[in-house]
C-alpha cells in the first residue's frame, strides 16, 4: 500500500479494514472512481470493483496467472 502511495495514489483502502463500496463513495462523494487495480484475479472481486469505477474509466486486472 507504502508503494500506491509513492506512485501517487489520493486514497487507499485496505479492504481487510474498511468496507471498499462505502470507503469509496465516501471519497468520491458517491461519483466513484477514476481508476481500480484489481490484483487478486477473483472473478467475484473483479466484478465487484467495476462497480466503483465512474463511467467510462479504467478498471485493471493484474493477476498473476
Amino acid at each position: 500500500m507504502a508503494i500506491a502511495k509513492d506512485l501517487g495514489a489520493d486514497e487507499i483502502v485496505n479492504p481487510l479494514k474498511a468496507n471498499v463500496r462505502e470507503r469509496v463513495s465516501e471519497c468520491t462523494k458517491g461519483m466513484g472512481v477514476d481508476v481500480v487495480t484489481e490484483t487478486t484475479g477473483s472473478p467475484e472481486i473483479y466484478s465487484e470493483v467495476i462497480d466503483l469505477v465512474k463511467k467510462r474509466q479504467d478498471c485493471a486486472n493484474r493477476a498473476a496467472p
